[in-house]
């Protein structure tokens, strides 16, 4: 465990992209596992006891095989909420913000 944490931050440190998170889990053997299921219920935890102020909605987390579905789930759970948020703005200024946003967001994936 001690050279993986050791392995791990020299890979942050000299990691050339810094806008990509990555997520490291490591256990000694079988006996501590970390399983995606608990990993969202502690973020969901913690997001609910400690919420952004830049929150906009509420936060969904949902785990898929299928890159289908998970696009399915991204333009209906992200974009068309972000469509219905930018109709103010848009009447306003002529501008999409959160539509941009969620297009480019679904494109990187």
């Amino acid at each position: 465990v001690v050279n993986s944490l050791i392995a791990t931050a020299w890979d942050v440190a000299s990691a050339p992209d810094r806008n990509r998170a990555k997520v490291y889990a490591f256990t000694s053997g079988s006996r501590n596992q970390l399983l995606w299921k608990e990993l969202l219920m502690n973020l969901s935890d913690s997001a609910h006891m400690l919420p952004s102020i830049n929150c906009m909605y509420y936060l969904v987390m949902m785990l898929t095989k299928h890159l289908l579905l998970y696009r399915l789930s991204s333009i209906m759970f992200e974009l068309v909420p972000a469509c219905f948020a930018d109709v103010v703005p848009y009447i306003r200024t002529g501008k999409h913000k959160l539509t941009n946003l969620r297009i480019k967001n679904i494109k990187e994936t």
